[in-house]
């Protein structure tokens, strides 16, 4: 619960100024990405009427082939920005104990070779766990059901299915947030820092670090099935999933930078009091 308290401590003493560096993404994000379309998409499975691989990926996927060719790369460079910003701006934070979110150019052009690597890494990874879940759900309801609708236990297991795939795929995703961090700090290549990441916590405190990543994880999936159980109008959709993305693109960043100086036992010059 450490690195809970740490950031959400961090998160809501400086929250207008936290919140600034990632509105645009997270409105972005909000109104045209789901996350967690994995999780509410047993609801669109257990009432459709044909299961095969065709009709699996159409609930995964986004019909309109446009939103691959311009909202995925606009997706990727306004996180990149954002998180870029805000990282740049705590770190200096740390280092100097000023929080300025002036200069937002000079800040994004700082962190921008740490963050995009990872941001892309975690797209694809993300894309790519898609994919496999729409396969072994494919598959499983072609052995069950024969590629028709589902019944209670198909759609049970998918349902359990795919609670602990997100979450497993979400786990080592840790790696390349972690990872922006340690470039920055350190200089590291990508490469390093993903090798050094995995270290990161050791035996003791790794338990501490994963709940804390999770953290943000836990409470979208809560709120996605929330959503999807009240049935909530489109527009409480998009208005409550910007407030999720500005919470978990925030979170994530701040959890990055606090994991790596508390780690690495760097001094943070924000947390002294200067006279």
């Amino acid at each position: 619960m450490k690195y809970i308290r740490q950031v959400l401590y961090y998160m809501f003493r400086y929250f207008p100024r936290v919140v600034l560096p990632v509105l645009p993404s997270a409105i972005l994000l909000g109104i045209f990405y789901r996350q967690t379309k994995p999780l509410v998409f047993v609801k669109d499975f257990a009432e459709a009427e044909s299961t095969v691989i065709a009709d699996v990926f159409g609930m995964l996927f986004e019909k309109n082939v446009w939103y691959y060719i311009i909202l995925l790369p606009v997706f990727f460079v306004a996180v990149s920005f954002s998180c870029s910003y805000l990282l740049t701006m705590v770190y200096k934070h740390f280092r100097t104990g000023k929080l300025s979110v002036r200069m937002p150019l000079s800040n994004v052009n700082h962190g921008l070779e740490a963050v995009m690597p990872s941001v892309a890494l975690i797209m694809v990874m993300l894309m790519a766990y898609k994919a496999l879940f729409g396969c072994i759900v494919s598959l499983i309801t072609e052995v069950f059901v024969g590629g028709g609708a589902p019944g209670i236990g198909a759609a049970a297991l998918v349902a359990v299915l795919g609670f602990a795939s997100y979450f497993f795929v979400i786990f080592f995703l840790m790696y390349p947030v972690v990872g922006i961090s340690l470039m920055l700090v350190y200089g590291y290549t990508f490469t390093d820092a993903i090798g050094e990441s995995l270290h990161i916590g050791g035996k003791k405190g790794f338990l501490s670090l994963l709940l804390g990543y999770m953290f943000p994880f836990v409470v979208n999936a809560v709120i996605a099935y929330i959503l999807m159980a009240v049935s909530a109008p489109q527009v409480v959709v998009i208005i409550v999933n910007i407030i999720v993305q500005i919470f978990v693109i925030a979170y994530l960043v701040l959890f990055s930078i606090i994991s790596v100086f508390t780690q690495q036992k760097l001094e943070r010059i924000d947390l002294k009091k200067l006279y």
